[in-house]
């Protein structure tokens, strides 16, 4: 029998490598090797207990691989595809249609995405996955993997960015340059915003200062409310 490899947290501080069954490919629905899996806070929260999530749990939702096979009925993605694959939306209720698919309430009675007895969050910390063909977003063949794997963590950043209203000539501080600041200073440095990022880590700061933040503070060494104060004028 044909099985996939699947990284498991199966207690606090407790990983466990599995053999789960090949996922089986129904209609309207794609066979997915995962060649690069970012981890989320989620993932590792999981891991440490200070996320209470049903255990055992497969993690691994910021992923990108190979479409490995198809079902009947897939139209927009074949064999050899690289891809990135989106949450559970069922597509089928009214909010998933409106563009709200975060809040879409079906998640939960879709099929599983591995034959795995647990939890799954998004699952790619197994090497194969049964994806539903409106979940695949297809991407260029010069993709690298590991640069598409972050295009979930990247996505949320870019709809921070209308939400915050950030324009060109706004002061913007990023506090904290861990990748998701990373990621929120480049974008808010598009928008044309004078960007301050408040971090205490030496090499980030530096990281920061290489990479186009026009102010660098360092809060265990100085004020950061009074210096942000002094830079916009109250």
């Amino acid at each position: 029998m044909e099985t996939s490899k699947a990284l498991v947290v199966m207690d606090k501080n407790v990983l466990e490598f599995q053999k789960l069954a090949m996922p089986e490919v129904g209609d309207y629905e794609v066979l997915f090797h995962t060649k690069a899996c970012s981890l989320c806070t989620l993932d590792r929260r999981t891991f440490l207990g200070t996320r209470n999530y049903q255990l055992p749990f497969l993690g691994g939702h910021e992923c990108s691989g190979v479409i490995e096979k198809v079902g009947k009925g897939v139209v927009e993605v074949r064999p050899g595809d690289k891809a990135i694959f989106t949450s559970g939306y069922c597509m089928q209720c009214g909010l998933d249609r409106s563009g709200r698919g975060t809040q879409c309430r079906n998640k939960g009675k879709m099929p599983k995405h591995a034959a795995f007895e647990g939890w799954i969050q998004g699952g790619g910390l197994s090497e194969y996955l049964s994806i539903p063909a409106w979940q695949i977003i297809r991407m260029p063949d010069d993709v690298d993997f590991n640069h598409a794997c972050l295009t979930e963590p990247l996505a949320c950043c870019v709809h921070s960015i209308p939400k915050a209203r950030i324009k060109m000539g706004d002061t913007v501080t990023i506090i904290g340059l861990g990748i998701m600041g990373y990621l929120q200073m480049k974008l808010a440095l598009m928008q044309g915003a004078r960007v301050v990022v408040s971090e205490t880590d030496p090499g980030r700061q530096e990281k920061a200062r290489a990479n186009g933040a026009h102010v660098v503070v360092d809060p265990s060494k100085e004020d950061a409310v009074k210096k942000l104060r002094s830079l916009t004028n109250g």
